[in-house]
């Protein structure tokens, strides 16, 4: 004790050093065990560094700043598809079963007496000839149910498609008639008021789910089914009118049938000697000259077009044209 007396600074000096010490071995045991934790994140961060950069695209600035424009110019395109899409829901439909038979009637009148009383203008003779398109006595463009009685259906829905199915088949007919076809064969469109209605009707033109382009909660469309004879620029026509897209109508399958060939290039069958192996007794030079009569081998090419329309809207579209209906795509 009297040498701790005699030293108390010296003692003081070597206490707080001794504990100073201590206190470092701990901050040094501590840091330790930081590091080593340190250490293995840093290695596992490494090994995950190294299958990013194994992977294809790698996660690097450019390839990130590569993504977000494919982005951006994906985002832009999806804007313009449905400003293209939203042209169909510019339609005012009607929930006026009245209004809406008496509309479905007078598109039956007026485009029979459009078919009938067409008109062809000839660009080199710069007239115009009558040439009437052929359609049967009883054709109603789709509408064959609705032709003779105006029955109107009980659902409102119903109702609105009804009005909204008349008005494409308008656009599209005035097409077809446009285009100078000999004949309108068959117009076939869903029956959206059976469906609604809760019938089954069978014989009903439905597209083929794998055709169609309706994806449930997304994208809703009305299908139809038109058949017309005429030539190959009749079809050209129709088509070239349809991708102006005034309404969002796209093609969705197209069939060619044509007739057989009546007229054929038909060579005589040879049966006597004379005829196979030439007149060796008379002008051999008559048998030997070719022949320049040439015979058509097909004298008429009216071919018959089937073409699957679809017209196409976001739900988005339907929702703000027909507020609170449900679709058809459970059809």
């Amino acid at each position: 004790m009297s040498v701790v007396k005699n030293n108390l600074i010296f003692c003081t000096l070597l206490i707080v050093a001794g504990l100073l010490s201590i206190a470092g071995l701990f901050i040094a045991f501590n840091s330790s065990g930081h590091l080593a934790e340190a250490q293995k994140k840093l290695i596992d961060i490494r090994s995950q560094l190294k299958v990013l950069q194994q992977l294809s695209p790698a996660p690097s600035a450019n390839n990130i700043l590569i993504a977000k424009r494919n982005v951006e110019e994906l985002e832009h395109a999806l804007r313009d598809i449905h400003k293209d899409l939203q042209r169909g829901s510019k339609m005012l439909l009607s929930n006026d079963g009245v209004s809406v038979m008496a509309g479905i009637q007078q598109f039956i009148s007026e485009s029979r007496q459009k078919a009938i009383n067409h008109e062809r203008f000839r660009m080199v003779e710069q007239d115009t000839v009558s040439m009437p398109i052929a359609i049967t006595d009883d054709f109603a463009f789709g509408f064959e149910d609705y032709a003779l009685e105006a029955t109107m259906p009980d659902s409102a829905s119903a109702i609105l498609f009804l009005d909204k199915q008349r008005q494409i088949l308008e656009y599209v007919i005035n097409l077809v008639i446009a285009s100078n076809p000999h004949s309108i064969d068959s117009v076939e469109r869903e029956y959206i008021e059976a469906a609604i209605n809760g019938k089954n009707q069978p014989k009903s033109y439905r597209i083929d789910p794998a055709t169609s382009a309706r994806v449930k909660g997304a994208i809703n469309t009305l299908a139809f089914k038109i058949t017309f004879s005429g030539y190959s620029r009749s079809l050209r026509n129709f088509l070239n009118a349809l991708s102006s897209f005034d309404l969002p109508i796209v093609v969705r399958s197209l069939g060619v049938t044509r007739p057989e060939a009546t007229d054929q290039n038909k060579t005589p069958q040879k049966n006597s000697i004379e005829e196979i192996f030439g007149n060796f007794g008379g002008n051999s030079s008559a048998s030997l000259e070719p022949k320049n009569e040439k015979t058509p081998i097909v004298s008429e090419n009216i071919s018959r077009f089937t073409l699957e329309l679809e017209f196409i809207e976001t739900m988005q579209d339907q929702e703000s044209s027909i507020r609170g209906l449900g679709g058809i795509n459970a059809l």
